[in-house]
């Protein structure tokens, strides 16, 4: 099955070039793929109308003779046609707009002009989210052989000695199962979380993380146990460094940084990375850092080093060479 591409921008230069780019790095890697153009955002609010889905979008914000923006669409996207397994990679001229795309759980953010590099790496972000959400989970129930894209599955929860696959269009699917041994021989290698011992998480519908609740972009709020609380916060940044690369970034935005409440966005531009002091430990924030491996306030420690670190790869960044 090719991999099925939007790019919607009503500069045509800008999508001529990153066509050619992302096919450039499709073939390379012998991905099959289909690109499907738009110069404005009502005609793929028209083709998504009639059913038409996508695996990877690149996406503009504003477009100059269409009603809706980037953004709207976007919302659509998500909770009017449940599309939330798509990648939703949003671009534009200015970084001011990466504050308003938190809920949107997009792959990424870039600056124009665009980057071969950051195609490149975007793209081979998705590819590693693509392969695995493309693989098929086999169960059994009464007799019968069933089979599920993973990629479907926003989570699963187990209830009297059932296991039930909750879907991103909100069906379900049951069948008789232990759910620590179907996430260790199946799920944790799918990036699935085990964030209870009655829920295991699919990543890429993760809007908002605290220390004790998980919320999905399909609207369920899912408890995450005092036991799990740890282990769920790393393996969550380190699947985040993982499919991110080494360039990724990430917008943290702390409504409170003692209930470690989060939503996040990934992002190329560096602005500032903040940390203030107070009495009783961090304040409330909005923080520009790599991705992390541990919650915010332990690495409190490390405040400079992260903040030499982004300086770095900003500096890095700011020198790449456009498409």
């Amino acid at each position: 099955m090719p991999l099925r591409v939007a790019i919607c921008d009503d500069e045509r230069q800008v999508c001529a070039e990153l066509e050619a780019a992302l096919r450039k790095i499709l073939a390379e890697r012998g991905v099959s793929h289909e690109i499907d153009v738009f110069h404005n955002s009502e005609d793929l609010r028209a083709k998504m109308e009639n059913r038409a889905s996508y695996d990877l979008i690149f996406l503009d914000i504003v477009f100059a003779e269409s009603e809706m923006n980037g953004v709207e669409l976007g919302l659509l996207l998500r909770d009017a046609y449940e599309h939330n397994a798509t990648s939703i990679v949003y671009i534009s001229w200015e970084a001011k707009y990466s504050m308003q795309l938190h809920r949107l759980r997009i792959l990424e953010f870039l600056i124009k002009p665009l980057q071969y590099g950051e195609i490149e790496q975007v793209t081979l972000s998705h590819l590693r989210l693509y392969r695995i959400g493309a693989d098929d989970f086999v169960y059994k129930t009464r007799g019968e052989t069933h089979t599920v894209k993973i990629g479907n599955i926003a989570y699963i929860e187990s209830s009297n000695r059932r296991l039930i696959l909750h879907l991103s269009d909100g069906g379900k699917r049951a069948f008789y199962g232990i759910l620590k041994d179907v996430y260790a021989e199946r799920f944790q290698a799918a990036d699935f979380l085990h964030v209870h011992a009655s829920y295991a998480v699919n990543y890429r519908y993760i809007t908002t993380m605290t220390r004790g609740r998980v919320v999905l972009s399909t609207g369920a709020t899912l408890p995450i146990s005092k036991q799990k609380r740890d282990d769920t916060a790393d393996a969550y940044f380190e699947i985040l460094e993982r499919l991110g690369g080494g360039g990724r970034y990430e917008l943290l935005f702390c409504d409170n940084i003692h209930n470690q409440s989060m939503h996040l966005v990934r992002f190329r531009t560096v602005h500032a990375v903040v940390f203030r002091q107070k009495a009783h430990g961090l304040s409330s924030h909005a923080s520009f850092v790599p991705g992390v491996s541990r919650w915010l306030h332990r690495a409190e420690h490390s405040c400079a080093a992260v903040y030499r670190r982004t300086a770095r790869n900003a500096r890095h960044d700011a020198h790449g060479s456009a498409v």
